[in-house]
């Protein structure tokens, strides 16, 4: 393994820890998810679903009857509540920011995982209904109806309202229902009370697992703000985070490596998969990660 480390330190293309599949809001089954895989070269695939490892469960099958050395890492990805102007731990009325945990090498069968899971989705669902109530008193009934055909009896997800927006012609382009209306502090918006970071990070580590802070640039902070998150995070526990996420340009990862460093984080890399983007379905990073960081399969 340190020989394999080293080398994976250097080209990162070989891991992909962050990809969804239709088990949650991915357009590729987990068993297409698997061979594209395959096909792409990718060595370490984390199948990183919402608040679920069924997908992860149904890949594990169909992985075992291929002739392959690809290792599927068994992973989750989990809304958390952060809470900006107070204690990590403090009580709060659920208002605190959302903020995605990647749960990296977790034992699938752990009860401190199926606990969190079960949390998570049940905060999800709480948060459904009152987005449908929203959806509703606005006409657009429509929407809902056709989300809920487009996630095929998985988690229902933003992604998917999102995306039944856009072919309803409510919005003209995707980022313009998170930036009209379901974004933060939007019209048709609602407040989560997902596990706190503590509680998310607690159950991943009891679980064996590594909890890894997924694409830090995309919550929009001040520099100040985002080193705080970092610093909460790594107190509750956290062990990493996402240095490149999709494909990030040099600056980006230059700034997280610089947070990393500077909280004592390890370094995970993943193209955070949903669908294929122009046709093409980008699977693995095509970036280098610094050599002066931890890749986070080392702590593994």
């Amino acid at each position: 393994m340190p020989q394999q480390a080293e080398i994976f330190s250097k080209n990162t293309q070989g891991y992909d820890l962050h990809t969804h599949s239709t088990a949650s809001d991915g357009s590729l089954t987990p068993q297409e998810l698997i061979d594209t895989a395959i096909d792409y070269g990718i060595t370490h695939l984390a199948l990183s679903d919402h608040d679920t490892l069924k997908g992860f469960e149904i890949a594990s099958e169909h992985l075992a009857k291929q002739s392959s050395d690809l290792q599927l890492v068994p992973s989750v990805e989990f809304s958390s509540r952060w809470n900006a102007l107070s204690n990590i731990d403090s009580e709060d009325d659920g208002r605190g920011m959302t903020v995605h945990i990647v749960a990296l090498n977790i034992d699938p069968k752990s009860t401190s995982i199926q606990k969190l899971i079960g949390a998570t989705q049940s905060a999800r669902n709480e948060r459904n209904e009152r987005l449908k109530i929203k959806f509703i008193k606005k006409g657009w009934q429509d929407v809902i109806n056709l989300a809920e055909e487009l996630s095929s009896g998985a988690t229902l997800t933003r992604t998917h309202i999102a995306n039944a927006m856009l072919t309803l012609d409510k919005v003209s382009k995707y980022g313009q229902a998170f930036s009209r209306y379901l974004g933060s502090g939007k019209p048709l918006s609602v407040h989560t009370k997902w596990p706190s970071i503590s509680e998310t990070v607690d159950g991943i580590n009891k679980s064996g697992g590594t909890a890894v802070l997924a694409h830090p640039l995309h919550y929009q902070l001040t520099r100040k703000k985002l080193l705080q998150l970092c610093s909460d995070f790594k107190k509750a526990g956290g062990q990493a985070i996402e240095v490149i996420t999709g494909n990030p340009d040099k600056k980006a990862i230059e700034n997280l490596t610089g947070i990393a460093l500077r909280q004592n984080l390890a370094a995970s890399v993943g193209s955070d998969f949903h669908a294929p983007r122009n046709g093409k379905i980008h699977l693995g990073v095509p970036q280098v990660l610094p050599l002066a960081l931890t890749p986070v399969w080392e702590i593994w």
